[in-house]
């Protein structure tokens, strides 16, 4: 599986910033993590903005995403790095 010394945060971050996108689903498979919505509430609260749509279907669950052209949202936003 996906176990590294790098926090879950930080390798989420990556993918995300690489133009992937990652599902619950994804995110423990990949990097053992079973709280993606908290790992992507932090990275929002550092003042990224990652994106998110609805899969739908029988078993619906988040999808997130950033755009390619992606950017902490403003100065005022925390500066934490990943």
């Amino acid at each position: 599986m996906g176990k590294s010394n790098r926090s879950q945060e930080a390798q989420i971050f990556e993918l995300l910033r690489r133009g992937a996108t990652i599902s619950p689903f994804e995110a423990v498979a990949m990097f053992d993590c079973l709280r993606l919505g908290a790992r992507i509430y932090d990275l929002r609260r550092k003042g990224w903005a990652i994106k998110s749509f609805i899969n739908p279907g029988k078993k619906r669950y988040a999808v997130y995403f950033m755009t390619r052209n992606s950017r902490k949202r403003s100065k005022s936003a925390p500066q934490d790095s990943i």
